[in-house]
């Protein structure tokens, strides 16, 4: 019995260690994408202010200032656009946190890289009332976007790729 009891004690406290390290990175991570997309995102803007400019087949840097959301979505509703990205950061943060036991440390970078994407276009929304776009792809018809629209749509993409690599490992 009391070795039973000590083999149960084991397994919580390496579950709580395990716990504690994915919340540990998830915190850097978070930290880590936000400082990076917001100071490369004021460093390029500086930098074309200055004059800088790129243009080439694949892309050229063009400023917008984008008061909707995706694809100038709700343009004419930035409250809306603010609720929902909130509501939205929210739910992932949550989840993420109640799941932490069973996600893994690369669904954990996931979220951590959706969450960055999410709050930069949030805070830019609040404090500058619109999204600072600036990059334009040449070669497609295609919206300017930001660093954290390809945050957002990089972390889609990996989890999308991580469930369903989940499942067919699963029917193996």
């Amino acid at each position: 019995m009391a070795k039973k009891k000590r083999k149960s004690n084991k397994l919580t406290k390496i579950a709580e260690s395990s716990i504690t390290s994915k919340m540990i990175y998830l915190i850097v991570t978070l930290i880590f994408f936000i400082a990076s997309n917001m100071y490369l995102t004021d460093l390029l803007l500086d930098e074309m202010d200055l004059g800088l400019t790129v243009v080439n087949p694949v892309f050229s840097l063009r400023y917008v200032e984008n008061t909707g959301a995706a694809f100038s979505l709700l343009e004419n509703y930035p409250y809306a656009v603010i609720a929902l990205s909130a509501a939205a950061l929210i739910v992932v943060l949550v989840y993420t946190i109640n799941n932490l036991q069973t996600l893994s440390m690369k669904a954990v970078f996931c979220s951590s890289l959706l969450m960055s994407g999410i709050f930069c276009n949030l805070y830019e929304r609040i404090f500058f009332g619109y999204v600072r776009d600036f990059i334009h792809l040449n070669f497609v018809d295609f919206p300017i976007f930001n660093f954290s629209d390809m945050s957002i749509n990089i972390a889609v993409l990996f989890i999308i790729v991580l469930l369903f690599s989940k499942n067919i490992l699963k029917n193996i």
